[in-house]
C-alpha cells in the first residue's frame, strides 16, 4: 500500500520491522509497539 502512495522508504521500513525477531511475539500491543520503535529509528 505505501508503495502504491509513493511512500516506499516507509514500506521498506516497516517490511524490515516486521522480519526482526522481537516483533514476532507478544501480546498485539506489545508487537505493535516493537514495530513502531523499530520503524521510526
Amino acid at each position: 500500500m505505501l508503495d502504491f502512495l509513493g511512500e516506499p522508504d516507509a514500506a521498506r521500513r516497516i517490511e524490515t520491522a516486521c522480519a526482526k525477531p522481537s516483533t514476532q511475539m507478544g501480546t498485539t500491543t506489545e508487537i505493535g509497539d516493537a514495530i513502531a520503535k523499530l520503524v521510526m529509528t
